[in-house]
């Protein structure tokens, strides 16, 4: 088959959306190398990350003069003749794709625009809200990456429920392989942190929830444990400064801000466990990747979280600090489950990358096929 994809995330984007399109391109090119890869990005980077998209078996597609309108509607015109299938990566299609006669797949991550209207400007919410209605309207097939946004598009948008279906995503190369003691050694060392603390990684927002992190070191004194946030924010960050400074948490937590992609799992697995509290999600890749590393990982049950824990996450509300803290400490001193290994067997087979490639190519030959 031959294929094209929006990589302007791929090639511009450190994480979430960037790290979505190359991991899924990489396990597509590695588990189905007879199809062609076409990329069509308004510039190319030569980001470490990038590069291994900048060779075959890869096409890159990109205009002469960077303007802002290319991607958004003069894109089809680079599509070369013989062109099957266009994907666009990340909620969106070109705005004149429905003069084209290529199939058109659209992933669809979530609607937070619509569930926190607050942390984005209006003129965004206008645009995200209009690249939204035309991708769902003009897409042969929609691919939402969790149950719950597909429940969440057929809620807010009048498509019929056979042209939406489910496909997760898979881990990044970096969570799949367990970091050796050594490494963890190296990193705590490199980072002065203690042998025991408990992890916050994420955006400092009000979605991400912070906050209810430290209101549970502060409700419950038997949570007398280190913890490292991985992280920046703006307002947010500062109101969670504030409030650990007022409630006498400064000596128990550490800011480490932003740190390297490939630091991320070695911190990850020296952590007594992952406290991931979200209020919204697509899915929740942090959830997964704790389970994958074999931390123990408390989250809450709100949207789509439960989909990536499984039974093998702690569950709370994103709300209370008190069941927060409580779950918290259970994780630390649960006994080990004689099934665990078998229910994170079964869990991860629904993630694997070459599963979750088989089923993208799949639904692109369904696609094309006119089949599904």
């Amino acid at each position: 088959m031959i294929l094209g994809f929006d990589a302007k995330r791929l090639f511009h984007n450190t994480s979430g959306l960037g790290n979505y399109s190359r991991t899924l391109l990489r396990d597509l090119s590695t588990h189905h190398p007879e199809n062609a890869y076409h990329l069509f990005s308004p510039s190319i980077s030569h980001h470490p990350w990038s590069r291994p998209f900048l060779i075959s078996p890869f096409q890159t597609h990109y205009p002469a003069r960077k303007t802002w309108w290319w991607r958004s509607f003069s894109l089809p015109s680079s599509f070369p003749a013989e062109l099957q299938l266009y994907h666009g990566l990340s909620h969106e299609l070109p705005f004149t794709i429905d003069r084209s006669n290529v199939k058109k797949v659209v992933t669809i991550h979530d609607l937070i625009y619509r569930h926190f209207p607050q942390d984005f400007p209006l003129p965004d919410r206008i645009t995200y809200e209009r690249k939204v209605q035309y991708a769902l309207k003009n897409a042969d097939q929609i691919v939402a990456i969790s149950e719950h946004t597909r429940q969440d598009i057929l809620t807010h948008f009048p498509v019929s429920p056979e042209r939406i279906r489910v496909i997760h995503q898979s881990v990044l190369p970096i969570f799949r392989n367990t970091p050796s003691t050594e490494a963890v050694a190296a990193m705590r060392s490199q980072y002065q942190l203690p042998e025991i603390y408990l992890l916050y990684v994420g955006a400092l927002s009000h979605r991400k929830n912070a906050l209810l992190v430290l209101q549970a070191l502060h409700v419950n004194r038997k949570l007398d444990i280190p913890l490292v946030i991985v992280g920046k924010g703006k307002q947010y960050e500062r109101k969670c400064r504030e409030y650990a400074n007022t409630h006498g948490l400064q000596g128990q937590v550490i800011w480490l801000g932003h740190i390297a992609p490939d630091q991320v799992p070695l911190i990850m697995k020296g952590a007594s466990a992952v406290i991931y509290p979200s209020l919204y999600e697509g899915f929740g890749l942090p959830v997964l990747e704790s389970i994958v590393l074999d931390v123990p990982v408390i989250t809450t049950r709100e949207s789509s979280l439960p989909e990536a824990g499984g039974e093998l996450a702690h569950y709370v509300s994103g709300r209370d600090p008190g069941e927060l803290a409580e779950a918290t400490l259970y994780a630390l001193n649960a006994k080990p489950d004689p099934d665990y290994d078998e229910q994170k067997r079964k869990h991860l087979a629904r993630f694997d990358p070459a599963g979750v490639a088989d089923q993208w190519n799949h639904l692109y030959r369904q696609v094309i096929d006119d089949n599904y």
